[in-house]
């Protein structure tokens, strides 16, 4: 039995356990990890997954072509057209009643769950989250090593942007966001995990809301470039802040060292049985120490995987405790507002020996 069917089989005796009638599945990460198929964005696509083993995708006829070759598992439910009311009318009819209780996809379209929810009024809707959020944070050996290939091959990129040197002196925040983007499409993947941060200067310090612009990348400026893409479904995610020429400001050299020493920090906490709290304390702990916790504004990572960022959060009081399998991010960062700011992060995974740090390119500050 593959992966998916045995993914497909524990959600199945979830479902029974929690007495509910199906899991309605739409597009996106859900569907990859029960049937292999992701799905298009603007494709309307539902699975339908029961409890006593139906499994049913539904379908435009436009569209099942794609199914029947990238699906790994279930039957073809094919209606007339690739629209909202179309496959929802399909659903409906595939629904092994029409007052159960089914878990419907966090992620659903609203048109689409607004539709179904009409269809069927007597029906009790959950969030599909609390089933599956459980499956999904701890990793098979499957993930991980699809996770350990994201990780590289973004390390490659990262080493490759950092040899620019001089050469991205002078080109904008978004010119480099580009090139960035396009060195991880030529290593397959498809797709950003999130719009890349490439952030020069005083946008260095805005770390929960700047992505790029039109700034250009000056001498002396340390510039945060954090970024990742899906390979074969799955999230990488890397933070390295460089400065690509000159002498960095006054004080950045001495902040850099104490944030990679809060990254240190916060891996050698992740141990199975502590928290993302408690990683989090354990970076922020270094910052604090060395007079910069004011400057410490975010949260220390955030969960890895089929998104790049889900479950377990690491962040302060988080009480999401780390088990062998999942895979987090681990970011500490100082931000001096109106000057620059420093982040450096790697995706580690919680196995038997321990914390494994996913990403290996050098957390250096100089060009490479």
């Amino acid at each position: 039995m593959d992966r998916f069917s045995e993914r497909t089989r524990e959600l199945e005796r979830r479902l029974a356990t929690e007495g509910a009638d199906g899991a309605i599945i739409a597009t996106g990460p859900n569907a990859y990890y029960f049937s292999g198929f992701t799905g298009e964005r603007d494709r309307h696509l539902v699975l339908l997954i029961t409890p006593d083993g139906e499994r049913t995708f539904v379908s435009g006829a436009s569209y099942v072509g794609q199914v029947r070759d990238n699906a790994k598992l279930g039957e073809i439910l094919c209606v007339p057209d690739n629209t909202a009311a179309s496959v929802v009318e399909g659903l409906v009819s595939a629904l092994p009643t029409a007052d159960g209780t089914y878990f419907v996809d966090d992620r659903m379209r609203t048109e689409e769950s607004h539709r179904i929810r009409a269809a069927v009024p007597d029906a009790t809707f959950e969030l599909l989250s609390e089933v599956v959020a459980p499956m999904r944070v701890t990793k098979d050996e499957t993930e991980l090593d699809g996770l350990r290939r994201a990780a590289r091959l973004t390390d490659e990129v990262s080493t490759e942007i950092r040899k620019l040197g001089t050469e991205a002196v002078g080109m904008t925040e978004r010119e480099l966001a580009v090139e960035i983007r396009t060195r991880l499409h030529e290593r397959g993947a498809v797709g950003e995990a999130f719009p890349a941060v490439v952030a020069a200067g005083l946008n260095g310090a805005r770390p929960t809301e700047y992505r790029h612009g039109d700034r250009e990348i000056g001498a002396g400026e340390p510039v945060v470039v954090d970024f990742g893409g899906f390979f074969d479904g799955y999230a990488s995610d890397q933070t390295r802040t460089v400065v690509f020429d000159g002498d960095p400001p006054e004080g950045f050299v001495e902040a850099h060292g104490v944030v990679y020493a809060a990254l240190e920090a916060g891996v050698a906490a992740a141990t199975p049985g502590a928290t993302g709290g408690d990683i989090d304390a354990a970076a922020r702990e270094v910052i604090e120490e060395a007079g910069y916790g004011e400057q410490f504004t975010t949260g220390t990572g955030h969960g890895v995987g089929l998104r790049g960022h889900e479950p377990p959060s690491i962040s302060p009081g988080s009480e999401d405790e780390l088990r062998e399998g999942m895979v987090f991010s681990v970011e500490p960062g100082i931000y001096v507002e109106g000057e620059w700011g420093v982040r450096l992060e790697t995706i580690v995974a919680l196995t038997a020996d321990g914390p494994e740090p996913l990403n290996e390119s050098p957390y250096t500050w100089k060009p490479l």
